[in-house]
């Protein structure tokens, strides 16, 4: 029998499991790693049509389903790697989004070792995800303290939606032709 602490935010709990190890792996290697890829490719081929703007309108869900994603599975890293399918489900829209800002500013999380500073701010060339119109970057996309856009979705799906496709997209969910 293991017994796992873990915090979600700051709220902290425990989960008890026969075979926890075996579970947070069999969870984690059943995660499809190609279906927002498969999602946007879908979607981008009805861009243009009839259903353009379900299509846009399905990109832009899609969009923000791989970002709550992305940053659950970032939140379940920091706070319960041992245990990322009992943190999940744990972890409330409002907590993730109070995550999000901590991992935005670089603030403090708990922890399997306490209370640490976590952040990905620039680090992975993301900018700023909170939002900001504007962020400072030290990425390739600029010298350091160089202000460029904020990154809006929908931003490189699969690295297909880019360019012409954006635009197309972005013209169909608004009704507008480029």
């Amino acid at each position: 029998m293991y017994r796992y602490a873990f915090a979600v935010g700051e709220e902290v709990f425990c989960c008890w499991e026969h075979d926890l190890p075996q579970k947070n792996e069999r969870f984690l290697a059943s995660i499809d790693g190609g279906y927002f890829n498969y999602l946007a490719l879908f979607h981008l081929e009805h861009i243009e049509g009839e259903d353009s703007q379900r299509a846009a309108i399905a990109l832009r869900a899609a969009y923000y389903h791989g970002l709550e994603t992305l940053f659950s599975l970032l939140g379940a890293l920091c706070q319960a790697p041992g245990a990322v399918p009992a943190w999940i489900p744990k972890c409330s829209n409002a907590a993730l989004r109070k995550l999000v800002g901590t991992l935005n500013r670089g603030g403090t999380l708990l922890t399997q070792v306490g209370r640490q500073s976590v952040g990905i701010g620039n680090s992975i060339g993301l900018g700023r995800v909170s939002g900001e119109r504007t962020a400072r970057s030290p990425t390739p996309h600029g010298p350091p303290g160089a202000r460029r856009p904020a990154l809006r979705p929908p931003l490189r799906l699969g690295g297909r939606l880019d360019g012409v496709a954006r635009r197309r997209a972005v013209a169909a969910e608004t009704g507008h032709r480029t």
